[in-house]
């Protein structure tokens, strides 16, 4: 197997390689710039497909004021690393190359995204706090090089049309979800919420440790809490017709009863206001929302766009609250999948069973920690009179090697890692648990192992 992002199929099995490395990565970085329609490229051009009204581009555009200022980049340069700085200046350009395509007023203000993500590598109360900004693009390599897998993608797509709140959803919204499985791009739409879901998962990391700033000072200011009361840019009838908020609906604890079905929007837009400052998730699931929503209404925006943009919305939201202290009001359950009301051990909202109902979700869980090599965190280094601050890779594995494949009635993915393999498998042990099996790592058909 070479080093390059291609994955290859085995003859006469049904088996995909793969490896994530820093070589495999930045090549498929890199044709973000080539025209041979291959890595980044190819996910722009699912896009592209299925996209934007031209004049809807202009429009935006015209309403954008440009900022002259000194670019933030200017002034990060003296204080990142330098390896990192380019790191991070190359990403900053990809992310305005495809917000151009998106939604161009974003573009004027990207490199806020580096600066927040400095601020949060100094933050002592986050000392192990890790890269974000380069980490959503290796989200997006590792769920591109995933789906390239037929058997993986069909899995994946098979169930999430036929999710029940999610076909409930597309009724609703008049989505042709059987016409479009008859046609066979279903999956390219997966891939293109995929694509979306990569890039924006973390977005709101600048939001939740905002948030944490201000309960800090909350007792010097006490005025600030009460001034500061949390509204949602979104407006609140968007928001109740968006697949998140479908899915909050069938699985909100309290709209289990039929008594207070009269107040069904108030108790849905009361888990967003909750869970807002105790994840990420919500943020980044706001901001995607509220993206699709201005798109929506510049009537810009096709069925499948629209469609791939709240499955991305939904898949960005579950994807921290997989953390059992990181979601409140769903509805528990036990590892038998059937409802509980105590606090016993291994309870989620998520289990085996559901699991398939948002298939999505549950892969971005491996993904996002499957993109985690080589992911530094910044570690001072103090004296009487200075601190310096250095990347630490001590505790990332260097290279993974994915094989997946298809044995009898079983779905496999052997993961093999270069340094740090046992401590990815506790990690992936921990992301996993209210899917896998005892003893064994697992979700959706598919047994994992690492080796």
């Amino acid at each position: 197997m070479h080093a390059v992002y291609c994955p290859q199929i085995k003859e006469n099995s049904m088996a995909t390689l793969f490896r994530l490395n820093d070589d495999t990565f930045w090549q498929w970085m890199a044709d973000v710039y080539n025209n041979n329609g291959s890595g980044i490229k190819r996910c722009l051009a699912l896009i592209q497909d299925y996209s934007i009204d031209t004049q809807y581009i202009v429009e935006l555009s015209s309403n954008n004021s440009i900022y002259t200022g000194k670019s933030k980049m200017e002034k990060l340069r003296g204080c990142l690393p330098a390896r990192y700085f380019h790191e991070v200046h190359y990403c900053i350009g990809v992310y305005s190359a495809i917000l151009g395509r998106l939604f161009p007023p974003l573009v004027s203000d990207i490199e806020q995204l580096a600066y927040i993500e400095w601020l949060q590598f100094t933050e002592p109360l986050h000392k192990n706090y890790r890269d974000h900004l380069t980490h959503i693009f290796k989200v997006a390599f590792v769920s591109d090089l995933f789906l390239s897998d037929p058997v993986f993608a069909k899995t994946v797509a098979s169930y999430q049309a036929k999710s029940d709140h999610f076909s409930k959803w597309c009724k609703v919204h008049k989505i042709p979800l059987a016409e479009w499985q008859r046609d066979n791009h279903w999956q390219e739409i997966v891939k293109i919420a995929f694509f979306i879901a990569s890039l924006f998962h973390d977005i709101g990391y600048g939001y939740y440790h905002l948030q944490e700033y201000k309960q800090n000072i909350c007792h010097l200011y006490p005025w600030l809490i009460s001034a500061d009361n949390i509204s949602f840019d979104i407006q609140s009838n968007s928001l109740m017709q968006s697949l998140p908020a479908t899915f909050i609906k069938k699985y909100h604890y309290w709209l289990e009863s039929s008594k207070i079905k009269n107040r069904e929007n108030n108790i849905v837009l009361g888990f967003f206001r909750d869970c807002l400052p105790i994840n990420h998730s919500i943020a980044s699931t706001l901001f995607i929302l509220d993206l699709a929503e201005k798109i929506t209404n510049a009537r810009a925006i096709s069925p499948e766009l629209y469609t791939a943009f709240h499955l991305a919305a939904e898949t960005i939201m579950i994807h921290d609250m997989i953390d059992k202290e990181r979601w409140l009001h769903l509805t528990p359950h036990d590892i038998d999948e059937t409802p509980i009301s105590g606090k016993e051990k291994r309870c989620h909202f998520i289990n085996k069973k559901n699991q398939k109902q948002f298939p999505m979700a549950i892969s971005m869980v491996l993904f996002d920690q499957l993109s985690r090599w080589k992911s530094p965190i910044l570690i001072p280094e103090c004296t009487i009179d200075s601190v310096n601050y250095r990347l630490g890779y001590e505790n990332t594995y260097e290279s993974l090697e994915i094989e997946i494949k298809e044995t009898d009635s079983r779905k496999h993915i052997i993961i093999g890692a270069e340094k740090n393999g046992k401590k990815l498998r506790k990690v992936l042990e921990e992301e996993l648990r209210c899917v896998s099996n005892p003893n064994k790592l697992s979700f959706l058909d598919y047994d994992a192992e690492i080796t």
